[in-house]
Protein backbone atom coordinates (compact mmCIF):
# COMPACT_ATOMS: atom_id res chain seq x y z
CA UNK A 1 0.00 0.00 0.00
CA UNK A 2 1.29 3.27 -0.99
CA UNK A 3 0.58 5.92 1.55
CA UNK A 4 1.63 8.37 4.20
CA UNK A 5 4.04 7.38 6.99
CA UNK A 6 6.20 9.89 9.67
CA UNK A 7 9.58 8.28 10.59
CA UNK A 8 9.56 9.06 14.54
CA UNK A 9 12.95 7.90 16.72
CA UNK A 10 14.10 5.75 13.50
CA UNK A 11 11.34 3.87 13.20
CA UNK A 12 8.64 4.10 10.68
CA UNK A 13 5.18 5.19 11.68
CA UNK A 14 1.90 4.68 9.44
CA UNK A 15 -0.71 6.26 11.28
CA UNK A 16 -0.25 9.92 13.52
CA UNK A 17 -2.16 7.41 16.51
CA UNK A 18 1.50 6.60 17.30
CA UNK A 19 2.94 9.63 17.12
CA UNK A 20 4.80 11.11 20.12
CA UNK A 21 3.13 13.85 21.64
CA UNK A 22 6.39 16.12 20.85
CA UNK A 23 6.01 15.00 17.09
CA UNK A 24 1.85 15.91 17.22
CA UNK A 25 3.57 19.03 18.45
CA UNK A 26 5.14 19.41 14.91
CA UNK A 27 2.34 18.81 13.04
CA UNK A 28 0.59 21.82 14.45
CA UNK A 29 2.87 23.73 13.74
CA UNK A 30 2.67 22.93 10.25
CA UNK A 31 -0.86 23.08 10.11
CA UNK A 32 -0.82 26.43 11.85
CA UNK A 33 1.98 27.56 8.94
CA UNK A 34 -0.46 26.49 6.25
CA UNK A 35 -3.76 28.14 7.37
CA UNK A 36 -1.34 31.25 8.21
CA UNK A 37 -0.18 31.25 4.82
CA UNK A 38 -0.93 33.23 2.05
CA UNK A 39 0.78 31.35 -0.36
CA UNK A 40 -0.92 28.10 0.12
CA UNK A 41 -4.45 27.71 0.19
CA UNK A 42 -6.93 24.84 1.71
CA UNK A 43 -8.25 22.44 -1.68
CA UNK A 44 -9.59 19.81 0.47
CA UNK A 45 -9.25 16.61 2.32
CA UNK A 46 -6.75 13.62 1.53
CA UNK A 47 -9.50 10.62 2.03
CA UNK A 48 -7.35 8.19 4.39
CA UNK A 49 -9.49 5.23 5.30
CA UNK A 50 -7.39 5.25 8.55
CA UNK A 51 -9.49 9.00 9.30
CA UNK A 52 -12.56 8.50 6.94
CA UNK A 53 -14.95 6.31 5.65
CA UNK A 54 -15.98 6.16 2.07
CA UNK A 55 -18.57 8.85 2.56
CA UNK A 56 -16.22 11.29 4.24
CA UNK A 57 -17.07 10.81 8.20
CA UNK A 58 -14.20 10.81 10.56
CA UNK A 59 -12.85 7.60 11.72
CA UNK A 60 -11.93 6.76 15.56
CA UNK A 61 -8.02 7.37 14.76
CA UNK A 62 -8.86 10.94 13.47
CA UNK A 63 -10.86 11.51 16.78
CA UNK A 64 -8.43 10.12 18.79
CA UNK A 65 -5.50 12.44 17.37
CA UNK A 66 -7.49 15.36 16.84
CA UNK A 67 -8.44 14.94 20.86
CA UNK A 68 -4.39 15.04 21.81
CA UNK A 69 -3.80 17.42 19.65
CA UNK A 70 -6.20 20.00 21.35
CA UNK A 71 -4.86 18.83 24.59
CA UNK A 72 -1.68 19.45 23.44
CA UNK A 73 -2.77 23.11 21.94
CA UNK A 74 -4.62 23.60 26.02
CA UNK A 75 -1.37 22.63 27.44
CA UNK A 76 0.67 25.22 25.54
CA UNK A 77 -1.54 27.65 26.03
CA UNK A 78 -1.49 27.04 29.74
CA UNK A 79 2.29 27.17 29.38
CA UNK A 80 2.67 30.19 27.74
CA UNK A 81 -0.07 31.87 30.48
CA UNK A 82 2.32 30.78 33.23
CA UNK A 83 4.84 31.78 31.67
CA UNK A 84 3.76 35.47 30.84
CA UNK A 85 2.27 35.76 34.45
CA UNK A 86 5.70 34.79 36.01
CA UNK A 87 7.01 37.42 34.04
CA UNK A 88 4.55 39.63 35.09
CA UNK A 89 5.45 38.84 38.32
CA UNK A 90 9.18 39.18 38.21
CA UNK A 91 8.69 42.95 36.81
CA UNK A 92 6.66 43.89 39.46
CA UNK A 93 8.18 42.13 42.09
CA UNK A 94 11.56 44.47 40.28
CA UNK A 95 9.45 48.18 40.66
CA UNK A 96 8.54 47.23 44.04
CA UNK A 97 12.06 47.24 44.84
CA UNK A 98 13.06 50.04 42.91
Amino acid sequence: MIGWFFISNKSIITTTVELSDSDLTGLLEWQKFYADSDKYHFVGKLVDPRYYDEKGNEQPSLVTVQERMEKIKIAEAEKKAAKEANKKARLEQAKQEM
